[in-house]
């Protein structure tokens, strides 16, 4: 058994026969008491307020429909997103984070080293620079590599 919930009145749908077509008809109404979606946005069953009596041969039917369209929308969604980000990759654009500037980060090095020269322990020589006390040591740990495979 479907309910759905409107504003004035629920409507019951009794037999499975009747969910489809009355669901059809109910569309334009519901679409009505949402209002409209923003223009980017496609309509999709997340918007229509839907109670299911699951414990009903009905009910448990028509979750499995909504449950199978949710599915299918998500893998649209996610072939969609898959499809946009080829494209930019084909397009030349650049995603994820941006590479940190060597110059910069041993210029905050110094400046690390310096203060910790001052007595001034890791963590409070790292916020100095804006890092985290595991981001000193990884960039540390980075420059230490780096220095061992130049010599």
């Amino acid at each position: 058994m479907l309910e759905l919930a409107t504003m004035n009145n629920p409507i019951e749908v009794i037999d499975e026969a009747v969910i489809l077509p009355e669901l059809a008809a109910e569309i334009p109404r519901l679409y009505q008491r949402v209002g409209p979606l923003p223009a980017n946005q496609s309509p999709h069953l997340s918007h229509f307020p839907v109670r299911c009596r699951y414990h009903r041969t009905s009910g448990r039917l028509m979750l499995n429909m909504l449950a199978t369209l949710a599915e299918y929308e998500r893998e649209l969604i996610t072939e969609r997103v898959n499809a946009g980000i080829a494209a930019a990759r084909y397009g030349g654009t650049k995603s994820g984070r941006p590479l940190s500037d060597p110059i910069v980060v041993a210029d905050k090095l110094k400046l690390v080293t310096e203060a910790r020269a001052k007595g001034r322990t890791a963590e409070d020589a790292a916020r100095l620079v804006g890092w985290s006390r595991a981001n000193l040591y990884r960039h540390q740990q980075a420059l230490a590599a780096r220095e061992s495979t130049t010599v």
